[in-house]
């Protein structure tokens, strides 16, 4: 069978005329498959990197915000400090004022640590456990050991000094928990 290919049969400067088999070439030819239209949503990976993105966003915020509202009575105890370091008092009944402070402070803190009853040494030493940072200078130590179960007159550079102290409690007492002695729990043990 002659081909378009063969030119044999055909005579010079004619189109050879295909034959019947070879008519439609493109008749063995399927359609353009198109593929399925493209949907307007991402795909599910993007929506879980989305929820990924915001949970860990909110998670943030409100570790943010927990950690801010647990150190506000830090600010407001400054407040308290510098209001009573301003006022007219004695400063006898300053320095006790600010003792009261402190402890107000420190039970906010330290709920359970039992703190209400301690004074002297044992109060110096809490003082101390709970602020490793900071160190109690002889001043203040005096001041937290003696200067306030005595009728003694107080010297302005002791409040001063003790004031300090108390700021830098404020600021840096740590976060943890201190554990009890075993004193103080069966001290306790009936509250």
């Amino acid at each position: 069978m002659p081909t378009l290919t063969s030119p044999t049969n055909t005579p010079t400067g004619q189109i050879p005329m295909p034959t019947p088999s070879a008519a439609d070439p493109l008749a063995n030819l399927r359609d353009i498959h198109l593929p399925a239209d493209v949907s307007s949503l991402p795909a599910f990976g993007w929506w879980l990197v989305a929820a990924v993105i915001l949970i860990s966003f909110i998670g943030a915020g409100v570790l943010w915000w927990r950690r801010t509202q647990k150190r506000r009575y830090r600010a407001a105890a400054t407040l308290l400090l510098q209001s009573t370091l301003a006022s007219s008092t004695s400063d006898s009944e300053k320095l006790h004022q600010l003792n009261a402070l402190l402890k107000r402070v420190a039970i906010y803190a330290y709920p359970q640590a039992g703190i209400a009853g301690l004074h002297g040494e044992q109060w110096l030493s809490f003082l101390r456990r709970s602020a490793p940072s900071i160190t109690a200078d002889e001043s203040t130590a005096r001041t937290l050991t003696e200067h306030l179960y005595r009728n003694d007159s107080v010297t302005p550079e002791a409040v001063v000094h003790f004031s300090q102290f108390i700021a830098s409690w404020i600021a840096k007492h740590t976060d943890l928990p201190i554990e009890n002695t075993t004193e103080q729990r069966g001290r306790h043990a009936h509250i």
